[in-house]
């Protein structure tokens, strides 16, 4: 696309280098103000640059008749356009003219838009006095569009400030109806130009009967018609317009030269699908009913994900492998979580000199007091719930009962799901892959000798096996970034927005620490995103996508609220669980209408922990010392000098339970529980996917794919366009330079934000978090 780009511009600047010379009056393909809606728009109907979010250039030049050699370049983008025409007078002199234009999205599917037009004139040869209305020439246009489905209608009025080269406004009416296809579109439109008598009318007809080839033709109401031919070959387009007058001879006869980012036809040879393991999460509703894809290979390998996401991203390759399509995953190195993966696909390739790590997962929790002992320093915290075991790494030199009773539980169930499904995709008994995990890791050999993978075989072998069945290996970025052009009218006036929660809860603005990759998720960055859904009337649900583990209590409140407010104005809300929703991550799900998660995903951890460290003695030790001198009985009650005494131990404790039972209540309201019933499975409990599911905690297992088709029914909007609007949105330096120019400027950001999030550590002491951590080697 980059070398389109570059080709169409050496174009325009070669020809608009040449037109200074030579300077010809310009003549535009006829189009219909109710059509129109590319580069074109510009000139014909400015509401039409308001249907397009893409980028679409248009080079026009005519090469026969009366105006031969003129050119035009015009080009539409963020919903603006820009068009500039190279005219000449014959015997006159040379001007251009200018026209910018800007459109919006009214409501629906109205659109409007203006435009202004300007003309610069070469008048040092000529005149000035005949031809000063050229060099004071401008013009201001309004439009208006309305499309639905199978109908659209256009508006323009143009020259409304009566410009003196003109003379009187003209008035455009357009009609389009197509007989349910896009292949077909008969307009009809009307023109009104005061002070002169009568209505000057056009009949079009604009026919498609295949994706790359198209034909339009016009008759006037005066018998003069025109008659245009295009050619479309994916991202470029090529065209011939010719005008004919009354008496049927050749008026002038234009060549257009089409640049657009969005594709206007399909590849029908048949292909192979080559994409990485976390290009997954994009493939099933896009490949899935796109026939030219016969096939997909998944490299495997490295992953940040955890096994919930594995699990999600396993879901969908085995919808693509029933939808019948087949799956070959390709790797090198692979962790048991990416074997599990695999273990779905039709096929498992591996290099004659990787390595299977299948071998089980594992826990490593680290406690810190031993080292908390030698420097002096002694943790002072208050918790609900005996299961709530965040504040052990600190206050003790090993696990407690319950701490390891809980890890063992939910390694119990997360290790079954994964025997079960290696042996469902292998086609084995849940017994005979215990036996191989426990012989694992595996070399290459020892892999295919005990059927773990199906073939030995090097990279550039897997590229010829597929070659020689007669299809190309498409790379999954040149696939996912091919976006195609949609000829229908059937705009998708509803929405389901999708908010992404995920990471650490602070305080404050979102971000990523660019050094350790660290994700903060900010209460001010999520409620501005969910009061912006709330606001939207076209926003019909919202999927809470949740991946967090929580944070600080007053954080994860903030967004609850916001939450609140959005389900008074009644859009169905629904939470769709990543690899962990626990502690503050379930608690900005207790108001979902339905709470989706993935059978190992870690959830509940409700309860509540806060607390100091004290450092005395750790001042002792490096020569410090600190006199505390306070006004107020309790103005020491954070000191790092000092334990908490009894009654600021005591008031503590009353925070907590405060805060706990608050918890409690939420989970309750939520869930239709009593909050007996809630704190029976509380107190800092700990669940997967499965076993919330099985005590109520979650209404549904399965991924953010389910969520969205809950949204959907929930929301009346089965069978219907929707557009999806994920939030929060990256600032648009992020997305015009691919995140490159944002991450140089924001740096500074990034240190003043790990500041705040420092010092919220040193003023809200109040927690909700879940403390376990997994490890599948992904």
């Amino acid at each position: 696309m980059k070398t389109y780009i570059l080709l169409f511009v050496l174009i325009v600047l070669l020809f608009s280098s040449a037109v200074d010379a030579v300077k010809k009056m310009t003549q535009l393909p006829s189009n219909s103000v109710a059509i129109s809606d590319g580069a074109l728009a510009t000139f014909f109907n400015p509401a039409g640059v308001a249907c397009r979010s893409d980028v679409e250039l248009s080079y026009l030049r005519t090469y026969s008749g009366s105006s031969k050699g003129d050119d035009a370049f015009f080009v539409v983008a963020a919903k603006s356009g820009l068009g500039l025409e190279y005219i000449g007078i014959e015997d006159g002199p040379a001007f251009k003219r200018y026209t910018i234009a800007n459109g919006t999205r009214l409501l629906g599917s109205l659109y409007a838009g203006t435009s202004y037009s300007w003309i610069n004139a070469s008048l040092a040869d000529y005149d000035r006095l005949s031809y000063q209305n050229y060099d004071d020439f401008s013009s201001w246009s309004l439009g208006l569009m309305f499309r639905r489905n199978n109908f659209s209608i256009g508006t323009v009025a143009r020259d409304l400030n009566r410009p003196m080269l003109v003379g009187g406004r003209t008035y455009d009416f357009g009609l389009a109806l197509r007989p349910n296809t896009s292949r077909i579109t008969f307009s009809l439109d009307l023109r009104r130009v005061e002070d002169i008598d009568g209505i000057e009318f056009r009949y079009g007809l604009d026919i498609r009967p295949m994706d790359f080839l198209t034909f339009r033709s016009s008759y006037w109401n005066d018998k003069s018609f025109d008659i245009r031919f295009g050619l479309n070959l994916g991202n470029i387009g090529f065209g011939t317009f010719q005008s004919f007058l009354p008496d049927k001879k050749l008026r002038v006869s234009v060549g257009e030269f089409r640049l657009s980012q969005l594709s206007r036809t399909k590849s029908r040879r048949k292909f192979f699908l080559d994409i990485e393991m976390d290009e997954i999460d994009y493939l099933l509703q896009i490949v899935k009913d796109d026939p030219s894809v016969v096939g997909v290979l998944v490299r495997i390998g490295e992953s940040n994900v955890g096994v919930a996401r594995m699990q999600e991203r396993r879901d969908l390759l085995k919808q693509l492998v029933d939808s019948g399509k087949e799956v070959i995953c390709y790797g090198k190195v692979c962790s048991t979580g990416a074997y599990m993966l695999a273990s779905v696909s039709s096929q498992i390739f591996f290099h004659p000199l990787g390595t299977l790590d299948l071998v089980g997962i594992r826990s490593e929790p680290m406690f810190v007091k031993p080292l908390m002992d030698k420097l002096g320093v002694h943790s002072d915290f208050e918790r609900i719930g005996e299961y709530k075991s965040a504040t052990e790494r600190f206050s003790r030199s090993g696990m407690s009962e319950n701490y390891r009773q809980q890890i063992n539980n939910l390694l119990d169930d997360i290790y079954n799901q994964i025997i079960q499904m290696v042996a469902e995709g292998r086609n084995w008994v849940p017994e005979h892959v215990k036996g191989l995990v426990d012989q694992g890791p595996f070399t290459a050999k020892q892999a295919l000798e005990n059927n773990l993978v199906d073939r030995l075989i090097y990279e550039d072998e897997i590229e010829e096996l597929i070659v020689r069945r007669q299809l190309d290996l498409v790379k999954g970025d040149r696939y996912f970034g091919q976006t195609y052009h949609d000829y229908n009218w059937k705009i998708g006036t509803s929405k389901i927005a999708v908010i992404h929660a995920i990471g650490d809860m602070i305080t404050g603005k979102s971000f990523v620490n660019p050094f350790t990759g660290g994700v903060f998720m900010g209460s001010d960055t999520i409620g501005e995103a969910i009061r912006s859904v709330r606001e939207d009337n076209s926003v019909k649900a919202v999927v809470l996508r949740v991946d967090s583990g929580g944070g600080f209590v007053l954080a994860a409140d903030e967004i609850w609220r916001e939450l609140q407010l959005l389900k008074q104005v009644r859009k169905p809300l629904i939470v769709s669980m990543g690899d962990t929703a626990a502690s503050g991550g379930y608690y900005i799900a207790t108001l979902a209408d339905q709470i989706i998660a993935e059978p190992s995903t870690i959830t509940g951890s409700i309860g509540v922990f806060t607390g100091k460290l004290n450092l005395k003695n750790l001042y002792d030790k490096v020569g410090i010392e600190k006199e505390i001198i306070k006004r107020g009985k309790n103005a020491d009650f954070y000191s790092d000098y000092s334990d908490y005494s009894e009654t600021h131990r005591q008031s503590m404790k009353a925070s907590v339970e405060e805060i706990y039972d608050g918890f409690v209540t939420k989970v309750a309201d939520g869930r239709g529980m009593t909050k007996e019933e809630v704190d029976r499975i509380a107190r800092g409990r700990v669940w997967t996917g499965r076993q919330a599911y099985k005590i109520g905690l979650v209404d549904q297992l399965g991924g953010l794919d389910l969520a969205l088709s809950v949204a959907r029914r929930e929301s009346g909007l089965v069978g219907k366009q929707v557009e999806l609007v994920s939030l929060p949105q990256s600032t648009w330096l992020g997305r015009l330079f691919n995140n490159i120019l944002s991450f140089d400027l924001g740096v500074l950001d990034v240190f003043l934000r790990q500041k705040q999030v420092l010092q919220q550590f040193g003023k809200d002491r109040v927690f909700l978090m879940a403390p376990y951590n997994f490890y599948v080697l992904n």
